[in-house]
C-alpha cells in the first residue's frame, strides 16, 4: 500500500484515484482467480487437509478459511472434519445439482446413456451403467421422485432392423414437440396417423409410453378410436396437436402386454 500512496504524491486527484480503482480491480481479479482454483482443487480430490490447500494456492491458512467461508455464502457446500482421516471436501451432490437440470433435460441424458449401453461396447458398458446410476442418485430429491417416475415410462431396445429402418423418416421438430409436452405433462393428442398400408386415420391417443429403438421412437398409449393400447411409430405421424385434456396412468400390463421381450427400463 505505501508504495500505491507515494506513487499519487505528484499526480492529480484523478490520476491517483483512476490507479486505486486499477489496483482494486486487479486485487479482486486475484481473488477471484483464487476461489476458482480452490474450486477446481477441491473438484480433483475427495479429500483436502488445510495444509496441502494453503500450500497449492501460496496462501495462509487465515486466508484460506476466508476463501472458504466466502464461498460457503455464495452457495458452495464445502464440508469439513476435523480430527485424523478428517478435512476438506465439496459435497458429492453439487455438481448434479449445480447443473439445475429440468426433468426433460435429465431424462434425455438417461436416454442418450441407456442407447450407448444398447451398443454393447466392451470399453464403454461398465463406466455408462455406473455414470447413468451416479446421476439419478445425484439429484435433489424432489426432482429424483418425479424423474424416477418418468423412467419407468420410458423404454428402450435394440436397434431397429434394417426392414424397419429403410422405411424410417426423421419426425418434425414441432411433432416430436408436441409428443413429448403430451407425455410428460399426461395431457391427450389428437393424431393424424398414416398406417404401414398408407392408410390415415386421426386417433385421440393418450401417450402412456414411449419406445426406443434407435433410431425409431414408439409411442405406446391408449386409442380411444379403437378402445384398446396400441403402438404407433412418431416418425409416421403427421400432424400432433395437444387435446387440451388430461388423462392418468394406466395399468402397465394394460400398454405392455406382448412386449416384455422387446425392452429394457431406462
Amino acid at each position: 500500500m505505501s508504495v500505491i500512496l507515494l506513487g499519487c504524491e505528484h499526480r492529480t486527484n484523478a490520476g491517483c484515484f483512476r490507479r486505486k480503482i486499477r489496483v482494486a480491480k486487479g486485487s479482486l481479479l486475484n481473488k477471484q482467480n483464487r476461489l476458482d482454483r480452490l474450486v477446481g482443487l477441491l473438484r480433483q480430490d475427495e479429500v483436502w487437509t488445510m495444509k496441502r490447500l494453503a500450500d497449492q494456492l501460496e496462501v495462509s491458512d487465515r486466508t484460506l478459511l476466508r476463501d472458504i467461508n466466502e464461498l460457503r455464502e455464495q452457495g458452495v457446500p464445502i464440508e469439513a472434519e476435523r480430527g485424523p482421516g478428517g478435512g476438506i471436501s465439496l459435497s458429492r451432490r453439487w455438481g448434479v445439482d449445480k447443473l439445475r437440470l429440468n426433468h426433460e433435460e435429465v431424462i434425455s441424458m438417461l436416454v442418450s446413456l441407456a442407447i450407448t449401453e444398447t451398443l454393447q461396447s466392451p470399453l464403454l458398458a461398465e463406466p455408462v451403467r455406473s455414470v447413468r446410476q451416479k446421476m439419478t442418485l445425484g439429484l435433489p430429491e424432489h426432482q429424483r421422485q418425479v424423474v424416477n417416475q418418468l423412467r419407468k415410462r420410458i423404454l428402450v431396445g435394440d436397434p431397429a432392423s434394417g426392414q424397419v429402418t429403410q422405411t424410417y423418416s426423421q419426425p418434425t421438430a414441432a411433432i416430436t414437440r408436441q409428443v413429448t409436452t403430451g407425455f410428460f405433462e399426461l395431457e391427450m393428442l389428437d393424431v393424424e396417423y398414416i398406417a404401414g398400408n398408407g392408410a390415415v386415420t386421426e386417433r385421440r391417443i393418450e401417450p402412456q409410453y414411449l419406445f426406443f429403438n434407435w433410431p425409431v421412437w414408439y409411442l405406446l398409449g391408449w386409442d380411444h378410436l379403437r378402445e384398446a393400447p396400441r403402438v404407433f411409430r412418431i416418425d409416421r405421424m403427421q400432424k400432433v396437436t395437444l387435446a387440451g385434456e388430461a388423462f392418468r396412468p394406466r395399468s402397465r400390463s394394460l400398454i405392455l402386454q406382448g412386449l416384455d421381450d422387446y425392452y429394457r427400463l431406462l
